[in-house]
């Protein structure tokens, strides 16, 4: 008996129809082809490419920290004497109040705004002397009200409003000036004699 014969016919199921492999060419010889990306010379030009737009992604990127820098020009001077020495006392980067003896001067200063930040070290027996004349702030209020603005990213500078009220504030002696060339705060660190000043 065969069972995909007559028995199959004569039971109404009709048989499977194979399909066939569509002859439609959907990609016209007279069509124009893209480049072969394994072509050496397509690969060559497409890492070029590649090279420029990240050249072109690290210019803009480049940007604003060069602005940065022209907008607030930074110095470190490794003592008290080189500071004099390149004029940095006279012009003002530099308060009159950092000791002689203090070293590693870091010093920024906002062109527009004429906004001074300055961190230096100094040391211990100097801090009655550094803080001479100037207003001490101690209270929480206090703390809270004293304004602490950003020279922008500098790792030397440490000093937030967070730092002045949160627990990094109560080991350092911040000092009002109220008056004069160098009006502003200063913060004294006793742990790691670093003195940080920024102006009003």
């Amino acid at each position: 008996m065969d069972p995909g014969g007559a028995g199959a016919a004569s039971s109404g199921v009709p048989y499977p129809k194979t399909k066939q492999r569509s002859t439609v060419n959907f990609y016209p010889d007279h069509l124009e082809k893209g480049p072969d990306p394994y072509d050496p010379r397509v690969r060559r030009r497409n890492i070029i490419t590649v090279f420029a737009v990240l050249a072109g992604i690290l210019v803009l990127a480049a940007i604003p920290y060069t602005y940065r820098q022209f907008q607030q020009p930074e110095a470190l001077y490794a003592t008290h004497a080189e500071a004099v020495r390149t004029q940095a006392v006279e012009r003002g980067d530099v308060p009159g109040f950092v000791p002689a003896t203090a070293t590693q001067i870091h010093a920024r200063r906002n062109r527009d705004t004429d906004q001074r930040f300055v961190r230096f070290s100094y040391q211990p027996t100097e801090a009655p002397a550094i803080t001479a004349g100037m207003q001490r702030v101690s209270t929480e209020a206090e703390l809270e009200r004293v304004p602490v603005p950003s020279p922008g990213w500098s790792k030397w500078w440490l000093v937030t409003s967070r730092t002045l009220t949160g627990g990094q504030g109560e080991y350092l002696e911040v000092y009002h000036i109220p008056a004069g060339p160098d009006r502003g705060y200063l913060a004294l660190d006793p742990r790691t004699l670093h003195g940080y000043y920024w102006s009003r």
